[in-house]
């Protein structure tokens, strides 16, 4: 269940809807926006916060201040209806490098990141950072800010097995499982062989919990989806 960049009752409804219907038996992950999404939203795109970044940085600043505020706040809102776990969606890399530089991604976001992380972890809850792309430059500041798990691992830019390896003691591992590509236009037995080969990579000694590589949108066919969670419950049991 999304909470988007605005405080609205039917948003806190739908969670509460979930959570009645599921039970609390099981983990409910509420997304709640990154700042950087909600500051780019509210300048009207993000190459223009991005300019600001250069002319503007007090601007940037003041942004973040609210966005963080706000999201603590849906942290406090979604913890009270019976979140689990707080997933933190905005795009923070394209498939070769970072949107911003690093030192851009240390100053105007890192310390909002940290905030809000510490925030969580104060409510006894844990937050996982969403970023499509390849984010191996800023991985060390997201571990750093202490961030518990690192979704989606996009397959075109990054090899879930080299993650894995690198966060194990460190950070959850989430996604992968190609929603681009294969779930929209590949085989049922494809998407089998890609689950079972994800699964022998990332899931040893714990730490992964598998998921498609960003969504299931509405290009996802739904034969792959369930195909996808066929081969979950066949491949994905750990041994005692």
């Amino acid at each position: 269940m999304c909470i988007r960049d605005r405080l609205e009752k039917e948003d806190f409804d739908g969670v509460k809807h979930v959570i009645d219907k599921t039970g609390e038996d099981i983990s409910h992950f509420v997304c709640i926006t990154d700042p950087f999404k909600v500051s780019w939203r509210r300048r009207g795109g993000m190459e223009t916060l991005l300019i600001d970044y250069i002319q503007n940085p007090e601007l940037v600043h003041d942004l973040a201040r609210i966005a963080t505020d706000f999201d603590m706040a849906v942290i406090d809102m979604a913890i009270e209806i019976g979140a689990d776990v707080i997933v933190m969606p905005g795009d923070l890399a394209g498939e070769y490098t970072t949107i911003m530089s690093p030192t851009h991604f240390r100053e105007y976001i890192k310390p909002y990141h940290k905030e809000i992380v510490e925030h969580a972890h104060k409510r006894g809850i844990k937050i996982i950072k969403h970023s499509d792309g390849n984010i191996w430059h800023i991985l060390d500041d997201l571990l750093e800010v202490g961030f518990d798990g690192i979704h989606p691992i996009q397959p075109q830019c990054m090899d879930i097995g080299e993650v894995k390896k690198y966060l194990t003691g460190k950070a959850c591992v989430l996604g992968n499982i190609d929603c681009r590509d294969l779930l929209p236009f590949g085989t049922e037995e494809e998407v089998e062989l890609t689950v079972k080969e994800t699964i022998e990579k990332a899931a040893p000694g714990g730490g992964y919990i598998i998921s498609s590589s960003n969504s299931i949108h509405p290009g996802c066919k739904p034969e792959n989806y369930i195909a996808m969670v066929k081969a979950v419950h066949k491949y994905g049991v750990y041994e005692n």
